[in-house]
């Protein structure tokens, strides 16, 4: 238990002595009796602690308001850093100590929590931009998302930004763009082979059925989605063949 500082002990006592001394000579001359100096000794002493206990009081209510926003903050950065990948572990504990007081606990745990949302928010920008990158991919692709895909590419604050998830989507990202620079080689090679035929049948770059496939393979094949340029290499494959007939 810590001792209450001496100087202030020393000091209450100091006053409380020259105050009853100066009372005592008083009472003498009004001629107080003894019953009713006791009455009033004993008045003095119940305000006196009195006003202990209600500091008292007033300090275990402000600490257990300490522990509780040291609880709530501890509970907030684990989370996020769960959410970050990071190892959960007492906080407040383990990376500020034991042998610090709740006012430095705080101030250390609020500084932590400032430094983990910074980091939150740039991971937060970084699986966003990926997660839209990888939307276009699958309605390139698919053209609508399935509900799965949906969920794999949904977007909230909440959302697991580990390493790891970064890793996955990095990974599902490269060989969605692989697969789409091989599709989209393919179609251009055929719808230029398509072409090539076209002009063997003595079909004009300017025939009003081909047009649509003369001004496709004159555009970057990357501006539309792969599934509405491999459809249209189907319907004029289909033409070719009934001219064919």
């Amino acid at each position: 238990m810590i001792e209450p500082r001496h100087s202030i002990v020393e000091e209450l006592a100091q006053k409380a002595r020259d105050h009853f001394s100066s009372l005592e000579s008083l009472w003498n001359e009004i001629g107080i009796g003894e019953n009713d100096r006791a009455a009033v000794q004993k008045e003095i002493s119940n305000e006196f602690e009195k006003l202990l206990q209600t500091k008292l009081n007033e300090a275990k209510e402000e600490k257990a308001t300490m522990n509780l926003k040291i609880r709530l903050l501890d509970v907030k950065l684990t989370s996020m850093k769960n959410q970050l990948g990071e190892p959960a572990q007492n906080v407040s504990t383990h990376e500020l100590g034991q042998q610090v007081s709740l006012k430095e606990k705080i101030e250390g745990l609020e500084m932590l929590l400032t430094q983990t949302e910074t980091l939150r928010d740039e991971r937060y920008v970084v699986m966003t931009s990926l997660l839209e990158e990888l939307k276009i991919l699958y309605s390139d692709e698919f053209g609508v998302l399935s509900q799965e895909q949906e969920e794999q590419t949904t977007v909230s604050i909440e959302m697991d930004l580990s390493p790891h998830r970064e890793g996955e989507i990095r990974r599902v990202l490269s060989e969605k763009q692989k697969l789409q620079e091989k599709r989209t080689k393919d179609i251009k090679e055929s719808l230029s082979s398509i072409k090539e035929l076209l002009e063997l049948m003595g079909n004009l770059p300017d025939d009003n059925d081909w047009r649509d496939v003369d001004v496709l393979c004159e555009v970057d094949a990357n501006s539309h989605t792969l599934k509405d340029t491999g459809n249209l290499m189907k319907r004029t494959s289909a033409r070719l063949e009934f001219l064919q007939r």
